[in-house]
């Protein structure tokens, strides 16, 4: 699926928009203002971050509500451990699975939508550089928990963010 996605976005790209590329009145994603929390260090760091960044942050808790405190969740957790045990008390093992596979990609979808039209405002072919592998890495890492996989996440990103500032100080 991955692989499908990687060429079906260049053949699309280049499909619908040219050689020229995107259009440069692409509306982006709006900023939200957070004005309680001053001019501080608090309001530098989180004051002024884009919606798709809080919407973001509010999935990681939603995830592990969904995921240990709801029968659904149950179900997801027991058709990837599972799925005989799970077929023999009646639940739709690929039904499941589908439903989970299609939300996965609703959400990697809303990665790539911050991407394009959130962060850089166009979108260019392989703009991801291999940071959808990245995620599975730090999902890995994470020990398939969400709370886990935020920090690796946050790790990761710390970590590019670091080798992208470095040369300027050497």
């Amino acid at each position: 699926i991955n692989f499908l996605a990687y060429g079906l976005t260049g053949y699309l790209f280049i499909d619908i928009y040219g050689q020229d590329g995107t259009p440069t009145d692409i509306p982006s994603i709006p900023q939200v203002d957070i004005g309680f929390l001053g001019d501080g260090f608090l309001g530098d760091v989180f004051g002024n971050m884009n919606l798709m960044i809080w919407i973001g942050i509010l999935m990681v808790p939603l995830s592990w509500l969904i995921l240990f405190k709801t029968p659904l969740g149950l179900r997801i957790r027991a058709v990837g451990e599972h799925p005989r045990a799970a077929d023999t008390v009646g639940i739709s093992v690929y039904g499941i699975r589908y439903g989970a596979v299609v939300f996965s990609g609703m959400l990697a979808a809303a990665g790539g939508a911050f991407l394009s039209i959130g962060f850089v405002n166009s979108f260019n072919e392989q703009m991801t550089a291999g940071r959808g592998f990245i995620a599975l890495a730090a999902v890995i890492f994470g020990n398939w928990r969400p709370w886990g996989a935020a920090a690796a996440c946050l790790l990761f990103g710390f970590s590019s963010a670091l080798a992208q500032r470095l040369p300027e100080y050497s």
